[in-house]
C-alpha cells in the first residue's frame, strides 16, 4: 500500500506524536479515508522527516505516533541551484515551479523585465506567492524531497541581480548565443559554489538586458537547437544541472555524460496535479 506523505509545521510535533488538525485532518480522514494503524510520512520542508502509524482518528484531529526521525541537510539533495525566472502568464509559472521543484531546484526568485507579459498592474490581481509556495510544497512532497524551495516575490530585473550574494556560477539562457552551450558551461561549474540560472520572459531578453547580465558576471549559453517556451527552458536547464551533477561531486568532479547538443532560448502548458496530500491543504 502506498505510504502517504504530508507537510507539517515543526510546531505540530509534540514529543513522540504529531497532531494534524483542521483541513489536514479532514483530508486524511474523509478524503483519503486512511485508517488507524496506517503508516504515514511527515516532513516540514526544512529537512526533517518523521514516519509512524496513525494512532488516533477524530473528526478534526489526527494523531500520528512517531517511530522514526531523519534530517536531510540541504547539501544532501545536491549542489545549490538557484533559478531566476521571469514571471510568465497563466499557468506557465505554475508549471515551471512545479517541475523545477521535482527536479531539485534550491530556490526560485521571480522577476519582471522589459518584455515580461505578466507584469502585475497597480490595483490589479497580485501575484499569489502563497499559491506558488503550495505548488512547490506539493511538488516536493510528490518527489520525496525533504526541503521545499522558497519562492520569492517578483522583483525588477536589476533588483533580482543586485540581490545575489556573490561567488556563484552565473549562466543566462539566451537565444542569441551560438557558441557556448549549457552543457559545456556546466562542465566548468565548481559545485562547491551555487549555480544561478537566469531565464527570460516569453519575448526573450533585450540585448541591453543581456549586456547588463554579462556585466554582472553571467555567461550567455544556449540550450538546444530549438526555440523553447520560457517554462520549458527553465525545466530543461534545471534538469541538465541535476542530471549532470545529481549529488554534487565537489570541485573537479566529473559530470555524467549525456548525448545531444544545446542552443535555444526561453519563449512562452498546464501543470498536472495529482491532488494535494500536504498538511497545509488549501482549496482555491
Amino acid at each position: 500500500m502506498k505510504v502517504r506523505r504530508f507537510r507539517i509545521e515543526r510546531s505540530d510535533i509534540h514529543g513522540e506524536s504529531a497532531i494534524l488538525e483542521g483541513d489536514a485532518a479532514h483530508y486524511v480522514r474523509s478524503v483519503l479515508r486512511l485508517r488507524q494503524g496506517q503508516i504515514v510520512e511527515l516532513f516540514d520542508g526544512d529537512g526533517n522527516e518523521w514516519v509512524g502509524p496513525i494512532e488516533r482518528l477524530e473528526k478534526h484531529v489526527v494523531q500520528v505516533r512517531i517511530e522514526q526521525h531523519h534530517f536531510t541537510a540541504p547539501r544532501e539533495e545536491g549542489p545549490r541551484v538557484i533559478l531566476l525566472f521571469s514571471l510568465a502568464r497563466g499557468s506557465h509559472t505554475d508549471l515551471a515551479i512545479q517541475k523545477v521543484t521535482e527536479l531539485g531546484v534550491s530556490e526560485v526568485r521571480l522577476f519582471t523585465s522589459e518584455r515580461t507579459v505578466a507584469v502585475p498592474r497597480p490595483g490589479g490581481d497580485p501575484v499569489r506567492i502563497d499559491r506558488l509556495e503550495r505548488i512547490a510544497t506539493d511538488a516536493a512532497r510528490q518527489a520525496g524531497r525533504a526541503h521545499v524551495p522558497p519562492v520569492r516575490a517578483p522583483e525588477p530585473f536589476r533588483d533580482v541581480l543586485d540581490a545575489l550574494a556573490g561567488g556563484e556560477t552565473r549562466l543566462v539562457l539566451w537565444e542569441g548565443e551560438h557558441q557556448t552551450s549549457l552543457a559545456s558551461a556546466l562542465g566548468e561549474w565548481d559545485q562547491a559554489k551555487p549555480l544561478v540560472m537566469l531565464v527570460g520572459p516569453e519575448g526573450g531578453f533585450t540585448r541591453d538586458e543581456v549586456e547588463i547580465a554579462t556585466g554582472e558576471g553571467f555567461v550567455p549559453v544556449h540550450v538546444g537547437p530549438f526555440i523553447l517556451r520560457t517554462e520549458t527552458a527553465a525545466i530543461a536547464a534545471v534538469a541538465a544541472a541535476r542530471i549532470l551533477f545529481p549529488e554534487g561531486d565537489g570541485p573537479g568532479g566529473r559530470p555524467r555524460e549525456v548525448g545531444g547538443t544545446a542552443r535555444g532560448s526561453s519563449g512562452e502548458g498546464d501543470a498536472d496535479d495529482d491532488g494535494p496530500e500536504s498538511a497545509e491543504v488549501v482549496v482555491d
